[in-house]
């Protein structure tokens, strides 16, 4: 699996009470460190807007 580059767009299908963001940080061996457009609910990660994801919960938005 290719990784995705700093900057990418990405959504969060199996998690969709989270709102997209951009990747910040790719950390081998862990996954992405992303960036989201909204802060998470507080049920998931107390008031925050940046989230660690497995690879496998991310993708990119691919513009046409």
């Amino acid at each position: 699996m290719k990784t995705l580059e700093r900057g990418t767009r990405v959504t969060l299908p199996n998690h969709p009470f989270l709102s997209d963001g951009y990747v910040m940080k790719y950390l081998d061996g862990f996954g992405y460190w992303i960036k989201l457009d909204k802060k998470a609910p507080n049920t998931y990660a107390f008031n925050t807007d940046e989230i660690l994801m497995f690879p496998e919960d991310v993708v990119a938005i691919i513009k046409e």
